[in-house]
């Protein structure tokens, strides 16, 4: 019980009905520090997709562990990002849940129009790569340096660093 205590008291509740307010404060975030680097997990990466979308100029790349959706684009929005790579990474259990099929749906739609528009996206789904075992928090998982050491790779692969 002690070990799901603990990680219980690192979960955010997720309110729905404060995304604008999270969006524009997220923004105001970015306009402060940005451009960025965005590295971000579940709902984290919803919020950081439609960074993207809305404040491209602020977005130097983004990573997007298990987002828990994608904001739809339109030819508009995806000729406002330029070149920003994607990274999208998933671990197990997906299409067992049906909520987080609509999520994966949502964001394969989102990098489908970044791909058919010759945009930078790259996936690495674990399980189709051999990897298994993974949860939905794969930086606390038993393999979690492998995974970072996967991201840092792609980023240099992509000379994120360097922008």
């Amino acid at each position: 019980m002690s070990a799901f205590d603990a990680l219980a008291a690192q979960l955010v509740p997720r309110w729905t009905t404060h995304d604008d307010m999270t969006l524009d404060a997220y923004q105001a975030a970015l306009e402060k520090v940005g451009p960025v680097h965005l590295v971000a997990h579940s709902q984290g990466g919803w919020f950081a997709l439609n960074m993207v979308k809305r404040v491209p100029h602020l977005v130097k790349s983004v990573v997007v562990i298990e987002p828990a959706g994608a904001p739809q684009l339109t030819a508009e929005d995806v000729a406002r990002m330029g070149d920003i790579p994607h990274l999208f990474m998933w671990g197990d259990f997906i299409n067992e849940v049906p909520s987080w099929k609509k999520y994966r749906s949502a964001t394969d739609q989102y990098r489908e129009v970044l791909t058919a528009a010759g945009k930078s996206s790259c996936e690495m789904d674990l399980p189709l790569m051999g990897i298994r075992g993974n949860s939905h928090v794969p930086m606390m998982d038993d393999n979690s340096a492998d995974i970072a050491t996967m991201i840092v790779g792609w980023m240099a692969q992509n000379q994120v660093a360097a922008k």
